[in-house]
């Protein structure tokens, strides 16, 4: 498997998990959930998945990045609401998010594995990765981080866990 291969599975693994929490959103009431006052509830995180996907996209090909301004709704530092009108319809953050993560697997699939393996930007969280193969497998583990808040809104909507194994016990 080559380093391409283990980006997008990782990438197509954590995306598994949001989309099943997507579908179980039925009103607008529900993309709003908050488990605590301050908690991101599950319109804002898809909105900010959204984002983020843009914004590594553009590190990738700056011109296949759009320039939606939403940061100062969905981005880091932005005030969460529970007030509806404060964010975009549901229907339209859910479609860019989805729409922004087809674009990023499609630029990443043309990617050479030499550019992979170069040195990330040296600034900001891209310069803790090692290679540019690292910094797109953290967009993996930024999506996991939110897709358990996502889960906690879930939960707390008296849903049951998006995850059951059939079989499988903790002993083996």
């Amino acid at each position: 498997m080559s380093i391409k291969d283990n980006v997008i599975y990782s990438l197509n693994q954590s995306r598994r998990m949001v989309e099943g929490l997507i579908d179980s959103m039925s009103t607008r009431e529900d993309w709003l959930y908050q488990a605590h006052p301050t908690a991101n509830h599950p319109l804002w995180i898809v909105g900010h998945l959204g984002l983020a996907d843009n914004m590594f996209l553009k590190r990738l090909d700056p011109k296949a990045g759009d320039d939606k301004n939403w940061d100062d709704v969905f981005w880091f530092g932005s005030e969460i609401h529970s007030d509806s009108s404060a964010y975009p319809e549901t229907e339209e953050v859910v479609s860019y998010c989805r729409e922004r993560r087809a674009a990023l697997l499609e630029t990443i699939d043309g990617l050479s594995d030499e550019f992979l393996k170069s040195p990330t930007p040296d600034e900001g969280i891209f310069a803790d990765a090692p290679n540019m193969a690292q910094m797109l497998l953290f967009i993996a583990y930024h999506e996991g981080i939110h897709s358990g808040q996502f889960t906690i809104a879930h939960r707390g909507l008296g849903n049951k866990p998006m995850y059951q194994p059939k079989s499988a016990t903790a002993s083996g």
